[in-house]
């Protein structure tokens, strides 16, 4: 209960928690992975193994059954001697029972090991025809020295008697080696289907936990922050009516609580403003009494004022048009004084004049 309140008080505390969870998931994939290939790794360990010592046994009664026949073909060389024949005779039991152990043993562990009935009826088949084969060699051997150690005659009966068996062992071996095929071509197939189902496990886990990350930001986070944002819109408008709600203890609990608070104060602080409001509302009435008065008394002194300026301007204009005469006297008697020079001009001229005649009739 503790754990669970320490991570409900913090957005941090939920994030880290989904996070770890998240992590979780990708980690049991990938041990399961891990796990599955170390499975398929053992499992391939162990059929190349089993496949390479079943092989290995075939290939080790192939040459016993080689050197059976080539013990055989001795006694039918240098079997003329008694003690001779007898010593090659002896190796022919010998490699015999030998063929005949492994070859019981081969197909128990087919049977058993490998489960795989075919080959152990075909191994069975063998046993049997190298049993046959023996004893058509002991016929030969008889014949061979009741006819005095006449080759021909104990090679011709036992002609072809070691086809069958040879052909039995081959047919096991190219058995052997197609299932060893099979069985790592369907390891194989089985490790590269574990690897897909790891690739989706992986992937699984990863959207599971981006889900599971996201419908938790959605819930803890976005959800209580649009919510507190809508009621700090409606505060801001004026609207104090609608209470905000602390739904978590962490800091978007945290600052809702303060909008709460906020809310609260800002209540109050508007219910004396609006106390104010009704108390100024009422001084202004008044003050608009007195202000229509103070018009009504400015309204007449415009009147008087505007009687003062219309005479003023009447004054104006009677004074502009006295300057405008003053300005034409002016002109005309500058004109006048310039006629006036002229004159003087012209009779200094005629002064001159005359004098200049008397002086010449004086001369004459």
């Amino acid at each position: 209960m503790f754990k669970f309140h320490f991570i409900c008080k913090s957005v941090r505390n939920k994030l880290l928690f989904i996070a770890g969870i998240g992590a979780a998931l990708l980690l049991t994939a990938v041990i399961w992975a891990l796990n599955a290939g170390w499975s398929h790794a053992e499992h391939v360990d162990h059929i190349i193994d089993q496949d390479l010592r079943t092989k290995s046994e075939m290939h080790e009664l192939a040459t016993l059954y080689a050197t059976e026949i080539h013990a055989w073909k001795n006694i039918l060389i240098r079997g003329s001697q008694d003690d001779v024949r007898n010593k090659y005779w002896s190796n022919v039991e010998s490699i015999h029972h030998k063929v005949q152990e492994e070859a019981g043993r081969i197909r128990d562990e087919l049977m058993n090991v490998h489960e795989d009935p075919e080959a152990a009826a075909i191994m069975k088949e063998f046993i049997n025809q190298h049993q046959a084969m023996f004893d058509t060699y002991k016929k030969g051997l008889q014949v061979y020295v009741e006819s005095d150690f006449d080759v021909a005659r104990a090679d011709k009966l036992v002609e072809g008697v070691d086809k069958k068996p040879n052909e039995l062992l081959q047919q096991m071996i190219h058995i052997m080696d197609t299932d060893a095929t099979r069985v790592l071509q369907e390891a194989r197939n089985d490790f590269v289907f574990d690897q897909k189902m790891t690739v989706v496990y992986i992937a699984l886990a990863m959207l599971i936990s981006f889900t599971l990350f996201l419908f938790m930001i959605q819930k803890t986070v976005i959800l209580p922050t649009r919510r507190l944002m809508k009621d700090l819109a409606l505060m801001a408008s004026g609207d104090f009516t609608h209470k905000i709600v602390v739904e978590s203890g962490d800091e978007i609990g945290q600052l809702s609580a303060s909008g709460a608070k906020l809310q609260e104060d800002m209540g109050s602080i508007v219910k004396l403003i609006n106390e104010s409001v009704f108390r100024v509302s009422a001084s202004a009435e008044e003050m608009a009494h007195i202000t229509e008065q103070s018009n009504q008394a400015m309204m007449s002194q415009r009147n008087e004022t505007d009687q003062v300026a219309t005479a003023m301007n009447e004054m104006t204009a009677t004074v502009h048009e006295v300057a405008q005469n003053a300005q034409l006297a002016a002109g005309s008697a500058h004109q006048a004084n310039n006629e006036v020079n002229t004159g003087q001009a012209v009779v200094n001229d005629a002064i001159r004049a005359i004098a200049s005649l008397i002086q010449k009739a004086e001369r004459a």
